[in-house]
């Protein structure tokens, strides 16, 4: 008998809603990770001048690996950024720490960016500035670029030279602040406390390196959308109310 008494019913009803709350309060307040790797040598239709390092990953240090973006309600809330080899060696800079490029955020995957978080250069921990940009990914004047005694860190070797590693001077507004963890001990570089400034879609492109580009960072993430999980939600809730009153019938 798959009809019980009203009370029954309403016990069952209840349940369902709970289950529904649940699933509408942990789509909206959980912060979920999203992960990536570096699978690309250089950013899309840059490379460098020199052939011979078109066809290395990376040339020196440091090593980069991949990483991860945190979203919640919608909104980016961190860039986690993981690799190793970060000081120099050898050298009259020997033991010092690469100059850090500024983070780039392509959000909809267009090859244009929208944002950059701009430490050019700095490795201190700290707030730093967001600015608000319509870059193209192969613009060039927006960038500072290595190789360059007038822009870059150095030229000579181990490097990638012509490659972007920071926002160019002027370019773009600052719209808010994005704090920067600075060197941590695992490797891992985190930028976070972005706020309700910048809502991700369907994906974002990420875009970092140092100020040789020796190795770089250029990967799409994607994240699916806040309806598709509300729906699979939605299904197992039902799935389990269904079993439910199979049970008890």
């Amino acid at each position: 008998m798959l009809l019980g008494s009203k009370g029954t019913r309403m016990k069952r009803l209840q349940v369902f809603l709970t289950l529904v709350m649940v699933i509408l309060l942990c789509g909206t307040a959980h912060a979920t990770q999203y992960s990536f790797t570096d699978q690309h040598k250089y950013w899309t239709g840059w490379g460098s001048p020199e052939s011979s390092e078109n066809s290395q990953d990376v040339i020196g240090n440091p090593q980069l690996t991949g990483g991860y973006i945190t979203v919640q309600n919608g909104y980016l809330t961190s860039v986690a950024i993981q690799g190793s080899g970060y000081r120099i060696s050898g050298g009259p800079r020997d033991g010092q720490y690469l100059p850090f490029g500024d983070l780039f955020l392509d959000i909809n995957s267009d090859n244009v960016w929208d944002y950059v978080v701009s430490l050019n250069g700095s490795t201190s921990r700290g707030y730093y500035s967001i600015y608000s940009v319509t870059l193209g990914l192969n613009s060039s004047t927006g960038y500072k670029v290595t190789g360059s005694d007038s822009s870059g860190y150095w030229s000579g070797y181990d490097i990638r030279n012509g490659h972007p590693w920071a926002l160019a001077n002027g370019v773009g507004s600052a719209v808010g602040t994005a704090y920067f963890s600075g060197i941590a001990g695992d490797g891992t570089l985190t930028f976070s406390s972005f706020g309700n400034l910048i809502g991700v879609g369907s994906t974002v492109t990420l875009g970092w390196t140092v100020g040789c580009a020796n190795d770089v960072i250029y990967e799409q993430v994607r994240v699916p959308e806040p309806s598709i999980t509300l729906l699979l939600g939605f299904g197992f809730a039902a799935l389990a109310f269904r079993r439910r009153v199979l049970h008890e019938g």
